[in-house]
């Protein structure tokens, strides 16, 4: 009876440190990567505005995700065009919002979870531009969910890694 109690009460020790550690994080977190890329910003922003091309660049294809499907809606390269990617029951949809010559704002959803916004900005460098991906969300009040985040933030840094890497070798690197 004495190892059940000791055992059942450092559980709930780890759950409460837990989450006191999830309220003392930020409801808001947000991971960015850069790399540099031989194109200028013009180039670059273009590129990425155009939704057909993140099969090829992105993790988010048919290589990565077998059975995933995408369909488009709106004009490429403008605010307010749309990529659908349908894998199973989930649905995501990726919506530009703004599209200027060096910056590119879009907001990403899946089904009715949580609202994602991304943003790249390509900035003039030696040889070309500097290109940061950036991606951030909001996880509420829940402790729980903003460890996840946290441990989450990896997994999403790698992701835009890889994306930049791809968009790097369409460009080339300076």
């Amino acid at each position: 009876m004495r190892v059940e109690y000791v055992i059942a009460l450092t559980l709930v020790a780890l759950v409460v440190l837990a989450a006191l550690t999830g309220f003392a994080m930020g409801s808001r977190w947000q991971v960015a990567v850069s790399t540099p890329v031989a194109a200028s910003p013009r180039e670059v922003i273009a590129y990425v505005a155009d939704f057909h091309t993140w099969r090829q660049w992105s993790v988010w294809n048919t290589q990565h995700f077998p059975g995933s499907t995408f369909s488009y809606r709106g004009t490429s390269r403008n605010a307010g065009s749309e990529q659908v990617w349908e894998m199973g029951p989930k649905t995501t949809v990726w919506r530009l919002l703004q599209v200027q010559p060096a910056e590119l704002r879009y907001r990403r959803q899946t089904n009715d979870g949580p609202v994602r916004d991304g943003r790249f900005q390509a900035e003039r460098a030696s040889g070309g531009t500097r290109l940061t991906w950036a991606v951030s969300g909001e996880t509420g009040w829940n402790p729980f969910d903003r460890l996840i985040a946290w441990f989450y933030s990896d997994r999403v840094r790698n992701q835009l890694h890889v994306g930049l890497q791809g968009i790097q070798q369409h460009f080339g690197a300076p």
